[in-house]
């Protein structure tokens, strides 16, 4: 809010049902619902039957639609797991873009059964997952891991046109007070250069799709 920044935020339909509360501070802040699934519980996953699976994904979908009032364009599967049908599916329910696959700094175009959507970059290399709880390294580091992928992107995107930095962030990594000051660094960092654009990823791929 400090820094009016949006977010990208995916929810699975169990916690938007139990904890409706969060899905309307994030809409009322103008923030995006991604969907998430239904729980941790039901992954998607190869050789699943695919009426159970397309069941999943309309449930998840429309619960989330309802709750937040949103189109819900996006898609993170539960653990990042996906069938051969999943990315058919969710495009098939009016899904855009998904994030499940670790990618570079620009969208991909898929072809599906629907029609296209879009693999959106979601770098393991800016998440706090990643490389503070599953690499160890502590807040001043990620700080300046993050911060330094900023210049060199941000120095690329002079050259060759826009880049994607998504910066993948949890509230029980990131939002505790020993490392809270960290993200603020790299907000500040990021915030502070001119032309950067916060967008969330249903904007991000507007944008794509409309250019050459």
């Amino acid at each position: 809010d400090e820094r009016a920044l949006k977010a990208s935020v995916a929810v699975n339909s169990r916690v938007a049902e139990r904890y409706p509360f969060l899905v309307e501070e994030v809409t009322r802040r103008g923030w995006e619902i991604v969907g998430h699934g239904v729980d941790m519980g039901r992954l998607h996953y190869g050789g699943q039957p695919v009426e159970e699976e397309r069941g999943l994904v309309q449930q998840a979908l429309a619960t989330l639609r309802k709750i937040s009032g949103q189109r819900v364009t996006g898609w993170l599967s539960p653990a990042s797991s996906e069938s051969m049908n999943t990315l058919d599916l969710v495009a098939a329910e009016g899904v855009r873009y998904v994030c499940d696959w670790v990618m570079d700094d620009l969208p991909v175009s898929v072809r599906t059964s629907s029609g296209a959507i879009h693999a959106m970059p979601h770098a393991w290399e800016t998440s706090d997952l990643q490389l503070v709880l599953n690499y160890r390294h502590d807040a001043g580091e990620f700080a300046r891991q993050v911060c330094d992928y900023f210049d060199v992107i941000y120095r690329e995107a002079a050259r060759c046109g826009g880049r994607v930095m998504a910066l993948s962030l949890r509230p029980w990594v990131m939002g505790v007070p020993h490392r809270i000051q960290a993200l603020e660094r790299i907000l500040d960092h990021v915030t502070r250069h001119a032309g950067v654009w916060s967008a969330t990823g249903a904007e991000i791929v507007e944008a794509f799709r409309g250019q050459p």
